[in-house]
């Protein structure tokens, strides 16, 4: 833990937890605690360590367990995640943001940042009850009708709102747009060989066609019109709860400021089972624009929806180049997700021939 004056000093992680430091944290009296872990960040490809905390004491407002949540454990993992500001930026979401949004999010009880430090710390409500989205069998046909609706709601609120420039921690989506193309040109040609033949030839021709356009990409895809973006939209970062059900939206480290289809398309190309996305994809595209048109957004056509969508594609790509060289596939789960990768998004990315757009 680093001192800051006046401050409370924030823990590596969940096991450095004390009954007084959360007594502070949360001004209650915890007299005892238990961690319970969710997630460890050790592995390759997590964000961070998660700990449920069952939590004894007196005070009536404060429920018996919380959410903890900090960076991986790794030093170098930590630094490279810090390095793209999403601690800063999903602790600013919480102190500053997550009131005013029309989704469901987690109740923040105390939340830290020391970005110098590369730590933070979020105490968050434990939604209990709430019932999670399947990832890996792919979500239903009406599951992604009751989320597109939520989202474009979302979406619709935000829309070029000036509220989201009165945050400068809330970065535009293209923000880290040269670094990303200076990482890609250097790390592509380790992607193709990790694959080890793998990659449909047609993906990979995608992937070379892509080096030299990722900052175009992310540029068109931070052009007005504008909303809030989660940045990490799908089914692990998604719940339902309550009666009647509403969607919880969890992870906010990676919102930013940029065009709603890059939400849209990393929903509907990683929740749906490749036959199923084939089937209606279009029309959820249609159904999410139509909401957005319900709920005020003009000037915005189908048409202009649909390029943003397939442009989302391309920066998909992009993301799976960077995802796959951080997977174990030494792992049964970085096995899973690197095939998982390769039909979903593969498909959706051959499907929508989104590698047109770069002629």
């Amino acid at each position: 833990m680093n001192a800051r004056p006046g401050r409370l000093p924030i823990p590596y992680g969940p096991h450095s937890l004390t009954a007084e430091w959360l007594s502070q944290a949360l001004k209650a009296d915890v007299r005892s605690f238990k961690v319970d872990a969710i997630r460890s960040g050790r592995g390759k490809g997590f964000t961070g360590q998660v700990a449920r905390i069952t939590v004894e004491h007196a005070t009536p407002d404060l429920p018996g367990t919380i959410i903890a949540k900090f960076p991986p454990s790794g030093a170098e993992a930590r630094a490279a995640l810090n390095s793209y500001q999403f601690y800063e930026r999903e602790a600013r979401f919480y102190k500053e943001l997550a009131e005013s949004v029309n989704l469901r999010t987690p109740t923040p009880y105390y939340v830290d940042v020391n970005s110098e430090a590369a730590e933070s710390v979020l105490l968050l409500e434990d939604l209990v009850g709430a019932k999670p989205f399947e990832l890996v069998t792919g979500i239903t046909r009406q599951e992604a009708e009751f989320t597109l609706r939520s989202l474009a709601r979302f979406h619709a609120d935000w829309w070029d709102s000036a509220k989201l420039h009165q945050h400068a921690w809330l970065k535009p989506f293209d923000w880290n747009a040269e670094k990303a193309q200076k990482q890609y040109i250097a790390s592509y040609p380790s992607f193709v060989e990790k694959m080890r033949g793998g990659l449909p030839d047609d993906l990979e021709r995608v992937g070379a066609q892509l080096e030299n356009k990722i900052t175009w990409v992310q540029h068109e895809l931070s052009r007005p019109p504008l909303t809030l973006l989660h940045g990490d939209f799908y089914p692990n970062n998604l719940l339902t709860t309550g009666n009647p059900p509403v969607l919880a939206v969890v992870d906010w480290q990676a919102c930013a400021r940029g065009r709603a289809a890059r939400d849209l398309m990393f929903f509907i190309a990683t929740a749906l089972r490749l036959e199923d996305r084939r089937s209606y994809d279009t029309d959820l595209i249609g159904m999410y624009h139509s909401e957005l048109t319900a709920h005020g957004v003009a000037g915005y056509s189908l048409d202009d929806c649909m390029r943003d969508f397939r442009l989302s594609l391309l920066d998909l790509m992009q993301y799976m180049v960077t995802l796959m060289l951080l997977l174990d596939f030494d792992s049964d789960r970085g096995r899973a997700l690197r095939d998982l990768a390769l039909e979903r998004w593969g498909g959706a990315i051959r499907d929508h021939s989104a590698a047109a757009l770069l002629s």
